[in-house]
């Protein structure tokens, strides 16, 4: 059975994923521009470390409309013929931002989400993350979280 939750339980998922696919507008030779990226959700919006240039960043700087792709399960049924899954899709706008004092929020923000037994380490990562990286802000315009189960 497929239903859709709402917004407050897909919140609550994607605060408990990990990892999720950027979508951006197709690149000069006609492609999307899809990546998969770690990602915190924090203060309302997704929050992705990355490096000041490449693609994903002139997509981003031309055209900030992006979807951002979380499948939270994922689940194969055999004896059903089906998959059971959680998905959330998120719609908005990309911005680049280059505030230190919020990059350093963030970076805290990472090394508690999934390196949080390396704490007595994460000086290097912060200052690596300082010197070499910028944030995309994704502001959250809709979301949409759906489920399957197949039982």
């Amino acid at each position: 059975m497929d239903y859709y939750f709402d917004e407050a339980t897909a919140i609550k998922l994607i605060t408990n994923g990990t990892t999720g696919v950027l979508c951006l507008r197709e690149n000069e030779e006609g492609y999307p521009v899809s990546v998969p990226l770690s990602y915190v959700y924090y203060k309302e919006a997704i929050y992705i470390l990355s490096e000041p240039e490449g693609e994903k960043m002139d997509q981003i700087r031309k055209h900030p409309e992006a979807s951002f792709v979380i499948i939270l399960k994922d689940h194969i049924v055999p004896q059903f013929f089906t998959v059971q899954y959680e998905s959330v899709i998120i719609r908005g706008t990309a911005e680049i931002i280059e505030d230190p004092n919020l990059l350093s929020e963030i970076a805290q923000a990472f090394i508690q989400r999934f390196y949080s037994q390396f704490m007595h380490r994460s000086m290097t990562y912060m200052e690596s993350v300082l010197t070499n990286h910028v944030l995309i802000r994704l502001n959250i315009q809709t979301l949409t979280g759906k489920v399957h189960d197949a039982t």
